[in-house]
């Protein structure tokens, strides 16, 4: 699951996180009734969601507190996840911001290969440019600049649409703004 939120005047759409296997979205304000939505979710892989009203999630909390902490855990790991990404885009170019990303991703979705692949890590999502633009707030036209700088550097392969990491040395030197910066 994505979420994301839209800024600007022209509606550019700014991903806030990437959720994996019972992750939690929404609003965290149990005391708000109503209003409106400032985060959206995309399903990137098959999902399922279930809403969860304000009133049943209370009185959960009320009677089993243990939901109150895994709640409160969920939500401090995204919060971790934002401070992570903002820090990720101070002071780094493109190429290295999204080799942090894509570092990033390994850890939730990365699939380590096996055999002759030993060594590689397939990102287990099908992400266009876009998507991956807005993750590190970019342009669709940047990130394909990056990517074929990646592929050319030899630090990762595109395979079926989907993003291999090859070199994770040198993937992990890029995102820290060393050769090829």
């Amino acid at each position: 699951m994505r979420t994301y939120r839209i800024y600007g005047a022209d509606a550019k759409e700014a991903t806030t996180a990437l959720l994996k296997d019972a992750g939690v979205f929404g609003v965290l304000d149990l005391t708000a009734e109503g209003g409106s939505h400032e985060e959206f979710a995309e399903a990137v892989t098959d999902a399922r969601v279930a809403i969860v009203r304000k009133a049943a999630l209370a009185w959960l909390v009320r009677r089993k507190p243990e939901v109150a902490l895994s709640l409160f855990s969920a939500f401090s790991e995204r919060v971790r996840q934002t401070d992570e990404v903002l820090g990720s885009l101070l002071q780094r170019e493109v190429a290295g911001r999204l080799a942090a990303l894509l570092l990033s991703l390994r850890g939730k979705f990365g699939e380590e290969g096996e055999g002759d692949e030993i060594g590689t890590v397939t990102i287990g999502l099908r992400l266009t440019h876009q998507q991956l633009a807005s993750m590190i707030a970019s342009t669709r036209e940047a990130v394909s600049k990056a990517m074929t700088d990646l592929r050319r550097e030899g630090l990762i392969e595109v395979r079926g649409r989907m993003i291999v990491l090859v070199d994770l040395p040198g993937l992990a030197e890029r995102a820290e703004g060393g050769p090829g910066a």
